[in-house]
């Protein structure tokens, strides 16, 4: 496999970089100075299986977010997300051919129809969950679903269309 991501922006004082070698190529990060670490924010590579570094290695920074469509429609079988997540925006991974899936401690929002679309028949989710919105796992081949106690709000059609017949 051919590692390495793309850094489009990084802090004032750490000089342009063009790849890190401990995330899957073509992972696109942002640094954003609002969050004090990057952002996933697009994938050009071509391969199925991604794994996002919980730092960039050239600034030490955590990586702590996935924007907006970063991952939609990529064709992933798999992907393994770090502990330094914080937020998974809205269709991060829609359209792609997930079958699992472990949200990492830490993860306290994931936008709508983050997941949408997929293969998933299990999910792993963190006690940091607060919220799972509209559509997050709609699609999917989910047979159960075990809530964190933390769970405060689960919007509309969040597991539509699957096959659940327990959540605990």
């Amino acid at each position: 496999a051919t590692y390495g991501h793309v850094v489009r922006s990084q802090p004032a004082s750490v000089p342009p970089v063009a790849t890190d070698p401990k995330c899957t190529e073509g992972v696109l990060l942002d640094y954003s100075e609002y969050i004090n670490g990057y952002m996933i924010t697009g994938y050009t590579g071509s391969s199925k299986d991604v794994r996002i570094p919980p730092v960039s290695s050239y600034t030490n920074l955590p990586v702590k977010q996935i924007q907006t469509e970063a991952f939609r429609g990529k064709g992933l079988t798999s992907v393994i997300l770090p502990e330094s997540i914080q937020t998974i925006r809205e269709y991060a991974f829609c359209y792609n051919q997930l079958k699992e899936v472990t949200i990492p401690e830490g993860v306290e929002y994931i936008g709508h129809n983050s997941f949408a679309n997929n293969e998933l028949t299990n999910v792993n989710l963190p006690s940091t969950l607060k919220s799972i919105s509209i559509g997050t796992f709609s699609d999917n081949r989910l047979a159960s679903i075990i809530l964190p106690d933390n769970v405060e709000r689960i919007e509309s059609s969040a597991f539509a269309n699957n096959f659940i017949t327990h959540i605990l």
